[in-house]
């Protein structure tokens, strides 16, 4: 009896190497209760394009019965059979994931993926809850055909919106399939535009919640259609120093209106109406999320739990970005791929401590899809950022320095005009060292 494959995070293996057939069977536990597990199979650009092959509890059976699932709500555990051989053409990745409504993944036990064929288990990736943090979905393992092989990939990579993101992520425009034609053929069906319809959601709900963001979000909107990514999906994360220097900018409201002016962007990115918050000072942590629901009056109830701290350390903010979205902070020589590119606005209103760890975490990171727009906030002259912006060596031009002596006295379109620059650019690069879907809007 052979023994399995123990994956880590992010190996791959051939199925060939493994030992395996083009018919598999997969045990999938999410390690969390109440969780739900599905299998999306995605083309090669990782998009959804018929939406009958994203099989769960409610379609257990993709059209031809290439790949079908036990699955029941809820449950926490399905098995799952895969016949690769009779995929279609369309079909060339198939990623397994976990979803919970409600509870974070950061709670979970073990969680454990199998890979069987012909009986033998050949491959078991298995994750930890303390691997996760608020993430409400996580895109466990795949198997992927690359240069006509298949191959499997231990993935353990969170994602913050649950499952309507994901299927916005992988979707995006997911069409149906056109009914069987008749004499005289009727017209395919309408795609179903799945991003545009949560986005209307989304919407009412800003109206309904935060209805100081709608202006906002009309601008941001705009700034983006200039840049061509009206219809761009990424995960957004808000930087907030807390060094004792940046006591009078939370006093006066400037912070909270550069909260929801992050917030306004982020709801163009994704629907789910949040973002990430980091803080940093001497050290650095995870805030959470700031949602539609719950940005009036946010920095107010984040002052009361949260002290300043006597100094600033950007570079201890970058390796926490990095360990949250990508896993680890380790040294890059070899570029990291990702389903999503991550945009961070990274506030500050003064110079840093350990400018050299602040320097090797922005080259490290520039093997990985994740963009730093620095805004310095103040009259400083914020040397040092202007430094990292132009930092020579590395892969792909992953930063850009925006400085704001008031931010209330610059008008919203050059704002959010400034925001978005340099980032079209970037998403190119990215995509260039396949550190991001060719197919990613």
């Amino acid at each position: 009896m052979t023994t399995p494959v123990q994956l880590s995070r992010g190996e791959k293996r051939k199925l060939t190497d493994l030992g395996a057939s083009q018919t598999l069977s997969v045990t999938f536990d999410a390690g969390l209760p109440g969780a739900d597990v599905s299998v999306f199979g995605l083309d090669g650009d990782r998009k959804l394009r018929n939406d009958t092959y994203f099989v769960f509890y409610n379609q257990p059976r993709s059209p031809h019965g290439e790949i079908t699932t036990d699955a029941q709500p809820s449950s926490a555990h399905a098995s799952f059979t895969l016949d690769l051989a009779q995929l279609p053409p369309t079909v060339t990745r198939l990623m397994f994931v976990a979803t919970h409504d409600d509870t974070p993944f950061s709670r979970a036990g073990t969680g454990t993926w199998s890979l069987r064929s012909n009986g033998q288990e050949l491959a078991r990736y298995a994750y930890q809850g303390a691997d996760f943090q608020a993430e409400k979905a996580v895109m466990v393992a795949e198997v992927y055909q690359h240069a006509g092989e298949w191959r499997v990939a231990a993935v353990g990579q969170g994602f913050n919106g649950g499952l309507d993101a994901l299927l916005v992520s992988f979707g995006g425009e997911v069409a149906a399939d056109a009914p069987a034609p008749p004499t005289p053929a009727p017209a395919p069906t309408a795609p179903v535009d799945l991003k545009k319809q949560a986005r209307v959601r989304l919407d009412k709900e800003i109206q309904h919640s935060a209805p100081q963001l709608v202006s906002l979000v009309k601008q941001a909107q705009v700034s983006l259609q200039k840049k061509g990514l009206d219809e761009h999906t990424a995960r957004m994360a808000l930087v907030l120093d807390i060094s004792g220097s940046m006591q009078g900018l939370y006093a006066n409201g400037t912070v909270q209106r550069v909260v929801e002016k992050a917030l306004a962007l982020g709801s163009r990115f994704d629907d789910d109406g949040r973002i990430d918050v980091f803080l940093f000072g001497v050290n650095a942590q995870y805030a959470g999320e700031v949602s539609v629901r719950d940005v009036t009056g946010y920095v107010n109830r984040l002052m009361r739990t949260t002290r300043l701290e006597g100094g600033t350390q950007y570079g201890k903010a970058m390796q926490l970005l990095r360990r949250h979205y990508f896993g680890d902070a380790v040294k890059r020589k070899q570029p990291f791929e990702q389903s999503l590119p991550v945009y961070v606005m990274f506030v500050t209103d003064g110079e840093t401590q350990g400018q050299d760890v602040a320097v090797q975490q922005l080259m490290d990171g520039s093997y990985e899809p994740l963009f730093y727009k620095f805004l310095g906030v103040g009259h400083e002259r914020f040397q040092f950022l202007q430094r990292l912006d132009d930092l020579r060596g590395r892969l792909i031009d992953n930063a850009d320095f925006v400085a704001v002596n008031d931010i209330d006295r610059v008008g919203d379109a050059e704002l959010y005009d400034r925001l978005v620059q340099e980032y079209p650019e970037f998403l190119r690069s990215a995509k260039a060292h396949r550190m991001l879907p060719q197919g990613l809007r």
